[in-house]
């Protein structure tokens, strides 16, 4: 019997982005959408990079077209229009903004992850990067129906930068349930050739908007008590992870003296080996001083993971202020405070234990589903007006 056609509002989703934040989007969305009764569904297609092979039709069970060309160029971008006008949706969301117009006839929606580059000045992003990424999301201001943000603090700052987004602005937070409920955790290669010691993680990015120095900082410091307490074993005491490649010449940089030795970068990882990271850490440190989604720490806090975050940005919003929040907050760009609570971490298992609790009930506050039936609402609303 063949199948019969599902209902629902024809959708493409351009998930080309490079941006790893942008396709952590395109998953959980996709999966929520997903989740929604055949009724509601949306018709959904992929549309994806030359060589992105995360997204597929086994995996997502959508459709999926593959571009030939890089979507950021002018070819690319061609091409992506065509696609488009052939699958002719009833809305196009695009997950990243664009570097380019897409030429077509259809309401346009776009998610905005950061604007992080525009607020705070990043010595490692390149000038011309910088007014590219201003160019585009000029643009797609311009160009979109409407703009989806995971935070309120990510819509004021969008709306104070881009007076012209304020009415197309809608508040959809993101969650991590979907990466949570992956296929298996695996020991990365990196731990057979570390001490069998514990670990502290955070994320390896040095975009100046991330504040990393804090973190590397606050761990010399807190390096630096541990090694003044009776009985300290510099081979037992807990190491700094780092999520990412090492630049070369960062580190010292930042940081002098014996506690250099005892952080790391774990290179690139796959999910399997995240989960893992997450699963296994003694706190995830998230000290950016303007975090707009909140995804690694959620991912971290939906493993129990204690976390420790900058009291600034969206992370009070998504974990709360109150005595059940998710999260233990320092000052930010203040090491010390940070550092103090790391030694904590390490001393104080009541601390830990309810840490954990409140971390992991926050993040089951969100999930993709929630945020796929607020964005069918949306696109329902945009391909009505």
């Amino acid at each position: 019997m063949p199948d019969l056609p599902v209902p629902g509002l024809p959708v493409v989703i351009e998930a080309a982005s490079a941006h790893l934040g942008a396709t952590r989007y395109a998953r959980g969305l996709v999966s929520g959408l997903l989740q929604l009764p055949l009724e509601v569904r949306p018709r959904l297609t992929l549309v994806v990079a030359p060589g992105q092979t995360y997204f597929s039709e086994r995996r997502q069970k959508v459709r999926v077209v593959t571009l030939a060309r890089d979507p950021r160029s002018a070819a690319g971008q061609r091409e992506l229009s065509q696609a488009v006008r052939q699958l002719a949706p009833a809305v196009l969301h695009c997950t990243s903004p664009l570097f380019g117009n897409p030429h077509v006839k259809v309401p346009l929606v776009t998610t905005l992850q950061s604007l992080g580059p525009l607020i705070v000045n990043d010595p490692v992003m390149p000038a011309a990067s910088r007014r590219a990424f201003l160019r585009a999301v000029t643009r797609t201001v311009k160009a979109s129906r409407a703009l989806i943000v995971a935070s309120r603090y990510l819509s004021d700052d969008t709306a104070r930068l881009f007076p012209a987004a304020a009415d197309k602005l809608s508040v959809i937070p993101q969650a991590a349930d979907d990466f949570v409920m992956g296929e298996k955790q695996t020991m990365p290669d990196l731990m057979h050739r570390l001490p069998p010691t514990q670990f502290f993680l955070a994320m390896g990015n040095p975009r100046a908007h991330k504040s990393l120095p804090v973190a590397l900082h606050a761990f010399g410091r807190f390096f630096q008590l541990a090694s003044a307490l009776p009985g300290f074993d510099a081979q037992a005491c807990p190491r700094l992870l780092l999520i990412g490649k090492d630049r070369p010449g960062y580190l010292k940089a930042q940081l002098t003296g014996p506690s250099l030795d005892m952080i790391h970068f774990t290179g690139p990882v796959k999910d399997e080996e995240l989960r893992w990271f997450y699963a296994h850490t003694l706190a995830f440190i998230a000290p950016s001083s303007h975090e707009s989604s909140g995804l690694s720490p959620l991912e971290a806090a939906s493993f129990a993971t204690p976390v420790l975050a900058a009291h600034a940005g969206s992370l009070p919003e998504i974990f709360g202020e109150d005595a059940q929040a998710g999260a233990a907050y320092f000052t930010p760009d203040d090491p010390e405070e940070l550092a103090l609570l790391l030694l904590r971490i390490a001393r104080d298992q009541d601390f830990v234990d309810k840490l954990s609790a409140a971390a992991y009930h926050s993040a089951e506050r969100f999930t993709w589903r929630a945020s796929a039936e607020a964005t069918l609402a949306l696109y329902h609303h945009v391909s009505a007006t």
